[in-house]
């Protein structure tokens, strides 16, 4: 378990963090400095801007800031939720993507009497911060709806691939089954298949060889619960010599798709944008409010979400 260890201290200030006073459970003694314990999957890259992001933004309110890595394992997100407890910090910020451990987080946090704020998945009854999954999927589903039909036409698609996360429990189950729904809602019945990435492009990029292999001379719609799965994806569609007869749509916006959006003949047609490189100030916010005992929404969702494709690619991580 790696565990990064930063004090920051900042002379500006964010605009709404007022609130950064000694009502945290571990504020330092005499000081109105605020510490923020954070654990999330660090070597996901949407993980890793959004962590880029909160340190940012805690740098700027001038908080300590204390980062773990679960590496999406459920036995260090257990762990890394203890030592984060030991430090008795004003709040604890939990982006695990592994459901099942979140529950024994909750219990290690209402012992140790440290609040905490969830990132994408709930922690008990914790105020969360997410996406709105559904709307998610379903943007992901009807944009590759809508670019299989302009490209081959009504009837013509034989199958899908949905590159999903089933260990991500309900919140990955929505958006996965929401753009399902979209995408048989436009395209009528086909034959759908779901994958499991087990969060790894290189299980992504497996998967998707083998549905190709199994599916010759079909034409292909792939939807993929991150980018860096819809990469995989890419990858397998070209190694194969299939990227005229495959479409795919990503989720997140990652920087790493920019390039291939804008590359003339990618399979990869659209990402949803969830421009997680903003999300930083916006959880910052909220952890600080939560840690000073304030009142806040049971969910909040971040302020952007759209469709990003060739046209507007540049929009990602602000490259316009």
């Amino acid at each position: 378990m790696r565990n990064i260890r930063r004090t920051i201290i900042a002379t500006a200030a964010l605009a709404g963090f007022a609130t950064l006073t000694a009502c945290g459970s571990s504020a330092s003694a005499g000081t109105d400095t605020v510490s923020i314990a954070y654990a999330g999957d660090q070597q996901t890259p949407f993980v890793a801007t959004v962590t880029e992001g909160i340190d940012a933004a805690a740098s700027a309110a001038g908080a300590e800031f204390s980062v773990f890595d679960n590496h999406t394992d459920a036995a260090k997100v257990v762990n890394n939720a203890r030592d984060a407890a030991t430090q008795a910090p004003s709040v604890f910020i939990e982006y695990s993507s592994v459901a099942d451990a979140n529950d024994r987080v909750d219990r290690i946090m209402d012992d140790a009497g440290v609040p905490v704020l969830a990132v994408q998945y709930p922690v008990g009854d914790a105020p969360l911060f997410a996406i709105d999954n559904a709307e998610v999927g379903r943007l992901g589903g009807d944009a590759l709806a809508d670019a299989a039909l302009e490209k081959w036409g009504e009837g013509e698609v034989d199958s899908a691939l949905m590159l999903a996360l089933p260990a991500g429990g309900d919140v990955q189950l929505e958006r996965s089954d929401a753009a399902q729904a979209a995408l048989e809602g436009k395209l009528g019945s086909i034959d759908v298949t779901v994958g499991d990435t087990k969060l790894d492009p290189s299980v992504a990029r497996q998967v998707s060889a083998d549905f190709l292999s199994a599916h010759p001379g079909e034409k292909i719609v792939v939807w993929a619960h991150l980018d860096s799965m819809a990469m995989g994806a890419v990858s397998a569609a070209k190694a194969a010599g299939r990227e005229d007869d495959v479409l795919i749509v990503g989720t997140s916006g990652d920087p790493v798709v920019v390039d291939e959006l804008k590359r003339e003949g990618s399979p990869l047609v659209a990402t949803v944008g969830l421009f997680p490189e903003q999300w930083g100030e916006e959880i910052v916010d909220l952890a600080t409010r939560v840690a000073a005992g304030e009142e806040v929404p049971e969910v909040t969702h971040p302020s952007q979400t759209r469709i990003v494709t060739a046209e507007n690619a540049d929009d990602i991580n602000g490259q316009e």
